[in-house]
């Protein structure tokens, strides 16, 4: 048998830069292949060796040759991981190629339907977020072809990901807070609201509360928000703002600004971290201002006070010891990022957080 380097040196090797197995998959060299893999599964380390191959092969040669004469005879000496790349695979082609997408998924179907494990194994996923429009997963080869909504097929892409990632994988989210965009650029404001609180919730971590992630979905959120009212105030979309989103967004965004303010009671200062920290700040501002453009019964409005209330109390402090109260009279305050569009009086800010007993003569 032959020892482990060589057979990572096997693997490894590379014919016109492409790794042997890649290469072995295009030209269809079955007998290759089954070699390469036999030498790559004596190891379960080597196995990363022949799943970014696998895949880079699916996306170069056409998928019924490749599928047919090679995949579909080694699948089980691939193993689950890889019989998973190829369903991320078909996800990866979601945008640019529908129809390629839709054959990978098919074959994926077909080879499953030969094991029962498997069929077992997708039969058991039963948590399906609401965020993804409530989209029935695919288990058979006759759903899939039944598939014509690219919606719906999106929104399949999206399951993939989080049944096979996880919802806490960073390419979960991604996949998340890319379609969201996409909705955005459509106009589908809400949909794209959808997703990318539901990104923010899962990017959110206590434990690491700077995070740019997170904070970077907190500021992609309040855009939306924003973007949504403007377009509603012009009539230009028939997607209303919900009290309830922004209740959501708000109780996230305090609930981040208090573990950051713990954050930095404990750890080393450093001006980066302070940034982030007024960015949250600003960003809470926002929120008020959009609570100043609904309508909502008594409840919801207690219920976005007593947020803001708690934030006030928490008396956070910016880079250069600013309280909130400071950065609403900033001029520059209702500007996301370089966005001019999004710009709102201060004085919206200022009276809320003075009716929720921010001290209007700190200087500390």
């Amino acid at each position: 048998m032959r020892t482990r380097e060589e057979r990572k040196s096997v693997v490894t090797y590379k014919v016109n830069s492409n790794p042997a197995l890649c290469f072995a998959c295009i030209k269809n060299r079955v007998g290759i292949v089954k070699y390469l893999i036999t030498e790559c599964d004596a190891d379960i380390e080597q196995r990363g060796f022949y799943l970014e191959p696998t895949q880079t092969t699916g996306i170069e040669a056409p998928p019924p040759r490749f599928h047919s004469r090679i995949f579909v005879d080694y699948w089980f000496l691939l193993g689950g991981e890889v019989v998973e790349t190829y369903d991320l695979l078909g996800a990866f082609h979601v945008d640019d190629d529908i129809s390629k997408c839709l054959i990978v998924w098919t074959k994926i179907l077909e080879i499953r339907s030969r094991s029962d494990l498997w069929v077992t194994n997708l039969n058991c996923i039963t948590n399906n977020p609401e965020v993804f429009q409530n989209v029935k997963k695919v288990l058979t080869v006759d759903e899939v072809q039944k598939l014509t909504d690219p919606n719906d097929i999106h929104m399949q892409a999206l399951l993939k990901y989080y049944r096979i990632y996880g919802e806490n994988h960073v390419n979960t989210s991604s996949e998340i807070m890319y379609r969201g965009e996409v909705y955005l650029e459509n106009g589908c404001y809400q949909a794209c609201i959808n997703l990318w609180k539901y990104a923010y919730r899962l990017r959110f971590k206590e434990e690491d509360p700077l995070d740019r992630n997170s904070i970077n979905s907190a500021c992609k959120v309040i855009y939306a928000l924003c973007e949504m009212q403007r377009a509603c105030a012009n009539s230009s979309t028939t997607d209303k703002l919900d009290i309830n989103d922004l209740i959501a967004t708000i109780e996230l965004l305090v609930n981040q600004i208090e573990c950051e303010k713990r954050f930095l009671r404990v750890f080393p200062i450093n001006l980066a971290d302070l940034e982030q920290y007024q960015y949250l700040m600003e960003l809470t501002l926002h929120c008020i201002h959009l609570y100043q453009c609904l309508k909502s019964n008594t409840y919801q409005c207690d219920k976005f006070i007593n947020r803001l209330c708690h934030l006030v109390d928490l008396d956070p402090r910016g880079t250069f010891n600013q309280t909130l109260m400071h950065l609403a009279i900033n001029v520059n305050i209702s500007k996301i990022e370089s966005d001019e569009n999004n710009r709102f009086s201060s004085a919206d800010a200022v009276r809320i957080l003075l009716l929720c007993g921010a001290n209007s003569s700190s200087k500390d």
